[in-house]
């Protein structure tokens, strides 16, 4: 009884903070994800690898439902595919489009964001001496 207390007193917060997730991303990812690996034998490798067919499944269609990808991403990201829980996170988080096809252009994108605001400030060669 208390934990389904905590449970509900806990998931109201932290659904209206995943809810904050921007529909429509600016950014994006072009590498392709691999295939997530085959089911394992044993219960709880056979589980993950389930999982991580959920996921894959979902991240590889043309548009990522953020409803669906929230609910999967609620019960934990699947840990037996570390580049499938990084671009899920990414895509939820609004660092990458759900749209497929804009997440190549959106990653040129904030990487050229990222060499701007290095080169705006950070000096590289010129304090290294200083030090």
């Amino acid at each position: 009884v208390a934990c389904g207390t905590a449970s509900s007193v806990n998931s109201g917060p932290v659904e209206r903070e995943v809810s904050r997730v921007p529909a429509s991303p600016v950014s994006g990812r072009g590498a392709p994800r691999a295939d997530p690996p085959a089911s394992g034998a044993a219960g709880a490798t056979g589980h993950r690898s389930v999982r991580s067919g959920r996921f894959h499944q979902l991240l590889s269609r043309p548009s990522v439902d953020l409803t669906e990808l929230r609910d999967l991403l609620w019960s934990g990201a699947p840990e037996d595919d570390p580049q499938l829980r990084a671009e899920a996170w990414q895509i939820l988080l609004g660092y990458l489009p759900p749209v497929r096809e804009r997440q190549a252009q959106g990653l040129i994108k904030k990487r050229g964001e990222y060499e701007e605001l290095k080169r705006r400030h950070y000096r590289f060669g010129e304090e290294a001496g200083a030090e």
